[in-house]
């Protein structure tokens, strides 16, 4: 705990030293002890007219992360300074608090793609589901790095209502933004976004592919899509690996013919992970595949054949 006189004595400086200098420092020197007793004495300073002592004064109160600086730092949303607004910004966004929504959704709507972006960003941090509306609106934004943003905090929040709109998202033309979206599907883990992923594994990019196969490894489906399944033969090595990643996590007997092709990639490790998804796969076809891969030149390959072997029993 620190001493509460020096909290006291730096706010006194903060308020009343005739050195502009000093007052940056004392603020800077609040927010570096981190103790919620400076909040009464760094709010009153976000009227102050220097904008510089201003974005000091909020980036204090987003260092000390204490609830009682939303509704100050809410109010210093509509400060006039656009760099006091974005320190604004990140500040609720380390405070990562249910009250600052409202606020933050809000500004979401600014009429700067900059400062929407960074709204987007702390509505990710703080993981509402009441923010699932407006950053779902926020996916059809002009900036497509506003949209990567807004797919980026869905992904964060992990609420299965913002999965048709990230399934739209998809078909966005900016390719960063279809892969934010398949990374968003990914981590929310709902069934309903099998079909619209299962398109994402075709798309031209190579990103949006490779993403596309983790994500439907992540989702807890019965059977692998076609798409997942014709990805066992990508020309991309790393599209091959996270496929047969994915067929194992699905453990779909359907796979194991393209996982038995995978036995004679030329890339050991991913001879490797099919032969543990061969692993995984209850099926009298999955057998003769992995005594096969018992006489692979790879001895990390032969080894993980063994074990599968013994799962088996």
């Amino acid at each position: 705990m620190e001493d509460p006189r020096a909290i006291s004595t730096l706010g006194r400086a903060l308020r009343g030293d005739d050195e502009r200098e000093v007052r940056l420092m004392a603020a800077w020197a609040l927010g570096e002890i981190e103790d919620s007793r400076a909040i009464e004495f760094l709010t009153p300073a976000l009227n102050d007219r220097d904008a510089q002592l201003r974005r000091r004064v909020v980036w204090a109160l987003g260092e000390i992360e204490d609830s009682r600086a939303v509704e100050p730092l809410a109010r210093a949303l509509d400060d006039r300074d656009v760099e006091v607004r974005r320190a604004a910004i990140r500040a609720l966004g380390e405070i990562e608090h249910p009250n600052a929504v409202a606020p933050l959704l809000e500004v979401l709507r600014d009429s700067d793609g900059e400062i929407r972006k960074a709204a987007a960003w702390a509505l990710g941090e703080i993981e509402s589901s009441r923010a699932v509306t407006g950053l779902a609106t926020a996916l059809e934004d002009d900036d497509a790095a506003v949209r990567r943003q807004a797919a980026w905090a869905l992904g964060e929040i992990e609420h299965s209502s913002a999965v048709e709109p990230l399934v739209r998202a998809l078909r966005d033309g900016d390719a960063k933004v279809r892969e934010m979206a398949v990374w968003a599907l990914g981590e929310i883990e709902h069934p309903r976004a099998a079909d619209g992923l299962a398109v994402a594994v075709r798309d031209g990019d190579l990103r949006v592919r490779r993403k596309a196969v983790w994500a439907l490894g992540e989702i807890n489906l019965r059977r692998a899509p076609r798409a997942l399944i014709e990805a066992l033969s990508d020309e991309d090595h790393l599209v091959r690996r996270a496929a047969a990643r994915a067929v194992g996590e699905i453990e779909d007997p359907a796979a194991v013919p393209g996982l038995a092709a995978l036995l004679r990639d030329e890339n050991a490790e991913i001879r490797r992970i099919a032969v543990h998804a061969l692993g995984e796969m209850h099926d009298p076809s999955a057998y003769e595949v992995l005594v096969e891969a018992l006489r692979d030149e790879d001895p990390i390959v032969r080894r993980e054949a063994a074990r599968a072997l013994g799962r088996r029993h």
